[in-house]
């Protein structure tokens, strides 16, 4: 994981976030920084299953 301190932190408190309604977190970045090993490493701390999206071929 390539310098993601802030995101984890932003990540850590969407995840427990209580407000009530729906909501969207995003996480973006530069191919290969660790934006799936942040998610991965969110989801088994917080006991959340993991679903990654269909990986299209040819995307930049």
């Amino acid at each position: 994981m390539f310098d993601r301190d802030v995101e984890w932190s932003a990540l850590a408190g969407f995840a427990v976030d209580e407000r009530l309604g729906a909501t969207l977190g995003v996480v973006s970045g530069r191919r290969r920084q660790g934006k799936t090993f942040l998610l991965r490493a969110l989801c088994a701390t917080t006991g959340s299953p993991f679903s990654p999206s269909a990986r299209r071929s040819g995307a930049t």
